[in-house]
Protein backbone atom coordinates (compact mmCIF):
# COMPACT_ATOMS: atom_id res chain seq x y z
CA UNK A 1 0.00 0.00 0.00
CA UNK A 2 1.20 3.70 -1.03
CA UNK A 3 1.20 6.16 1.70
CA UNK A 4 0.28 9.37 0.33
CA UNK A 5 -0.12 12.01 3.09
CA UNK A 6 1.38 11.78 7.10
CA UNK A 7 1.57 13.87 9.87
CA UNK A 8 3.81 12.87 12.87
CA UNK A 9 1.37 13.40 16.17
CA UNK A 10 2.07 11.34 18.52
CA UNK A 11 -1.57 10.63 19.59
CA UNK A 12 -0.26 8.76 23.04
CA UNK A 13 0.43 12.10 23.97
CA UNK A 14 -2.94 13.39 24.34
CA UNK A 15 -5.11 14.09 27.10
CA UNK A 16 -7.63 12.03 25.98
CA UNK A 17 -8.78 10.59 22.54
CA UNK A 18 -11.66 8.38 21.18
CA UNK A 19 -11.13 6.10 18.19
CA UNK A 20 -13.54 4.32 16.27
CA UNK A 21 -13.08 1.65 12.90
CA UNK A 22 -15.48 1.96 10.27
CA UNK A 23 -15.92 -1.35 8.17
CA UNK A 24 -16.75 -1.68 4.63
CA UNK A 25 -20.52 -1.85 4.40
CA UNK A 26 -21.32 -0.49 7.49
CA UNK A 27 -22.59 2.60 6.07
CA UNK A 28 -25.12 1.93 4.11
CA UNK A 29 -26.38 5.46 2.76
CA UNK A 30 -22.78 6.98 3.39
CA UNK A 31 -23.15 10.58 2.93
CA UNK A 32 -25.87 10.97 5.89
CA UNK A 33 -24.27 8.45 8.09
CA UNK A 34 -20.58 10.62 7.35
CA UNK A 35 -22.21 13.58 8.88
CA UNK A 36 -23.98 11.74 11.83
CA UNK A 37 -20.07 9.95 12.75
CA UNK A 38 -18.58 13.22 12.61
CA UNK A 39 -21.32 15.11 14.70
CA UNK A 40 -20.69 12.59 17.68
CA UNK A 41 -16.82 12.98 17.25
CA UNK A 42 -16.74 16.61 16.94
CA UNK A 43 -18.94 16.07 20.38
CA UNK A 44 -16.90 14.28 21.86
CA UNK A 45 -13.79 16.58 21.29
CA UNK A 46 -15.83 19.74 21.57
CA UNK A 47 -17.29 19.16 25.26
CA UNK A 48 -13.43 18.23 26.34
CA UNK A 49 -12.24 21.66 25.32
CA UNK A 50 -14.59 24.06 25.36
CA UNK A 51 -13.76 25.66 28.45
CA UNK A 52 -9.72 26.19 27.19
CA UNK A 53 -10.78 28.28 24.05
CA UNK A 54 -11.50 24.86 21.90
CA UNK A 55 -12.96 25.18 18.55
CA UNK A 56 -16.61 24.72 18.35
CA UNK A 57 -18.39 21.19 17.55
CA UNK A 58 -19.63 23.11 14.62
CA UNK A 59 -16.29 23.38 12.97
CA UNK A 60 -14.95 20.16 14.00
CA UNK A 61 -17.82 19.00 12.61
CA UNK A 62 -17.33 20.43 9.12
CA UNK A 63 -13.63 18.77 9.04
CA UNK A 64 -14.61 15.92 10.64
CA UNK A 65 -17.07 15.03 7.49
CA UNK A 66 -15.09 16.28 4.73
CA UNK A 67 -12.00 13.52 5.78
CA UNK A 68 -14.58 10.63 6.58
CA UNK A 69 -16.68 11.35 2.95
CA UNK A 70 -12.96 11.14 1.22
CA UNK A 71 -12.10 8.44 2.91
CA UNK A 72 -15.23 7.06 1.60
CA UNK A 73 -15.43 8.38 -1.46
CA UNK A 74 -11.86 8.28 -3.03
CA UNK A 75 -11.08 4.23 -1.35
CA UNK A 76 -13.53 2.80 0.70
CA UNK A 77 -11.80 -0.65 0.82
CA UNK A 78 -11.17 -1.67 4.33
CA UNK A 79 -11.59 -0.25 7.45
CA UNK A 80 -11.39 3.09 7.92
CA UNK A 81 -9.46 4.49 11.30
CA UNK A 82 -10.73 7.67 12.56
CA UNK A 83 -9.46 9.11 16.51
CA UNK A 84 -9.62 12.31 17.46
CA UNK A 85 -7.92 13.46 20.60
CA UNK A 86 -7.76 16.73 22.70
CA UNK A 87 -4.80 18.22 24.66
CA UNK A 88 -5.13 21.43 26.79
CA UNK A 89 -8.06 23.38 23.74
CA UNK A 90 -5.72 21.91 21.15
CA UNK A 91 -8.14 18.97 18.70
CA UNK A 92 -6.19 16.28 16.45
CA UNK A 93 -7.65 14.18 14.34
CA UNK A 94 -6.60 11.20 12.48
CA UNK A 95 -7.77 9.21 10.11
CA UNK A 96 -6.60 6.22 8.38
CA UNK A 97 -7.61 4.33 5.26
CA UNK A 98 -6.26 1.99 2.51
CA UNK A 99 -6.68 3.46 -0.90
Amino acid sequence: MEKIGELDIDMDSLDATLALTLLPGSFTVPWSQCGATADFLAAYAAGLTADRGGPSAGELSSVVNELLENAIKFGYLGPIEVTIGTRGGDVCCRLENPV
